[in-house]
């Protein structure tokens, strides 16, 4: 497998000439791993980065993870600054969760379009609520179906991500959704 290509239990699922290490190994269950467990990212570089792929499968669990990480280097992100993801397979959104790298305030919305309408035509994910952080390092919510959130999504979909309104503070943000394969 290629320095920069991550994969899970041997399929490629995503290369990223910017993802310098990881770790990505769980062909073994990990002390302590319970099933919805993510991974862990190393030396990552500080400009928008992006991860997509599945989180485990732990204990037979048809539960995944969908990461995207935004980053400005040493600076606020700012506001038009985009990440896209491509989604591994067929799955529907059941949670999502955003961590900063310190308490600050900003709002990311989320669309998606089809490998074909990629760059012409993206569609909300969700009218409302957005991803937002009001004065805080972290928010979650737990019922996406009942959150007004278009919860499915096809194989090959790109997820774009899009930071609105103006960021205060915040330098890197991760957002995770939890995920639950179709197919």
């Amino acid at each position: 497998m290629a320095e920069n290509q991550i994969s899970h239990k041997g399929d490629p699922l995503y290369t990223d000439e910017f993802v310098d290490s990881y770790i990505w190994d769980f062909e073994d269950d990990p002390v302590g791993a319970e099933p919805g467990e993510g991974i862990g990212l190393h030396g990552l570089n500080d400009n928008v980065r992006n991860l997509s792929g599945a989180i485990n499968d732990l204990h037979g669990t048809e539960f995944f993870g969908l990461q995207a990480i935004l980053s400005n280097g040493n600076a606020v992100i700012g506001t038009g600054q985009t990440v896209d993801i491509t989604v591994p397979y067929a799955c529907d959104l059941k949670e999502v969760q955003a961590l900063a790298d310190q308490t600050g305030s900003i709002t990311v919305v989320v669309t998606k379009a089809s490998y074909t309408d990629f760059s012409s035509t993206f569609s909300a994910v969700s009218t409302s609520p957005h991803i937002t952080l009001s004065s805080v390092e972290k928010t979650q919510n737990t019922n996406l179906a009942g959150a007004s959130w278009s919860v499915s999504l096809d194989k090959g979909d790109i997820l774009r991500f899009e930071v609105t309104g103006t960021p205060v503070n915040i330098i890197r943000l991760l957002i995770s959704f939890k995920i639950l394969r179709k197919e």
